[in-house]
């Protein structure tokens, strides 16, 4: 895999899968909103509308990470059921902490080179991890597995190549 050319592993799966999260966090945000405000304005309607939108706005905020974590599990187990399990080289794992206002973030960002067992081809699979610092030690922990010039699980289904890791990162990360 010296001098050849890699094709990065990027497509309009991922592009489906970022939109679809989009439109679900909307949808999702929106339903939980008027559900919450119904039942309040049932419950107490002089202030009811009020309070059905402070409890949706929390509701939401409570659960759509636990949604997402659940989609990001059946997406794996999918994964693992239909794909096939690979092995690939890592070139760059580069931790660096961002500074941002009000918090900082800190990234992963993982290069593995692999050749496809389907057709043969040298491909390259890129990934960034982004965090708040709660949860800098799992991204530590993450780094620390996946070093430079050591070997990274790959989940392979088609053109979908996932880096195989047990726990989600990031509260977004589902692609």
């Amino acid at each position: 895999m010296g001098g050849e050319r890699r094709r990065t592993i990027a497509g309009p799966k991922q592009i489906v899968w970022m939109a679809a999260v989009a439109v679900g966090s909307a949808f999702f945000f929106s339903g939980m909103l008027r559900a919450c405000m119904w039942l309040g304005d049932r419950i107490l309607p002089e202030a009811g509308l009020v309070y059905g939108f402070i409890i949706g706005m929390i509701a939401t905020l409570v659960l759509w990470p636990q949604v997402l974590w659940v989609v990001w599990r059946a997406r794996r187990a999918h994964l693992r059921k239909a794909g096939r399990r690979a092995s690939g080289t890592i070139v760059r794992s580069e931790m660096r902490r961002e500074h941002r206002p009000f918090v900082d973030r800190f990234r992963l960002g993982l290069t593995v080179d692999l050749v496809h067992p389907a057709s043969g081809e040298a491909r390259q699979v890129r990934k960034d991890y982004v965090v708040i610092a709660p949860r800098k030690a799992q991204l530590e922990s993450l780094h620390r597995r996946l070093t430079e010039g050591g070997s990274a699980p790959l989940l392979i289904h088609g053109t979908s190549t996932a880096i195989d890791v047990p726990d989600r990162p990031s509260w977004a990360d589902i692609w």
